[in-house]
């Protein structure tokens, strides 16, 4: 959240969640799978995704929200799903915007296309 903004009235948002391996199924897509479905509940019809990389261990993808819905403000995001081992990761930044930035946008991009769970090996 930039200075001077709270959690409760921001305008740029970046977050790390961490969940257990029980989350969001077998595949990183899955799990996209089941936050667009949550989105769906929330807003339906309203939200546009786009995937724009993924892999077995990863996917990255982007979101947004061109209109207030609900208790949701006009939104755009750009994430990435990362499976671990044992854990599996949702990285984000998000703006109060329908559109980022596009300077901000490439930054953010470039930051999470190289975000990845590393891995070493069990002494």
């Amino acid at each position: 959240i930039p200075e001077g903004e709270s959690i409760d009235s921001w305008s740029q948002l970046f977050t790390i969640q961490n969940f257990t391996n029980a989350w969001g199924g077998l595949t990183p897509q899955a799990s996209l799978e089941k936050l667009k479905a949550i989105r769906e509940e929330i807003c339906p019809g309203v939200t546009r995704w786009t995937t724009l990389a993924s892999d077995a261990q990863a996917v990255l993808y982007e979101w947004s929200l061109n209109a207030p819905c609900r208790t949701e403000p006009i939104q755009h995001e750009i994430g990435k799903i990362l499976y671990g081992r044992f854990n599996r990761f949702l990285v984000r930044f998000t703006v109060k915007a329908d559109q980022m930035p596009p300077a901000l946008r490439q930054q953010w991009l470039e930051c999470l296309m190289k975000a990845r769970v590393e891995t070493r090996p069990i002494p």
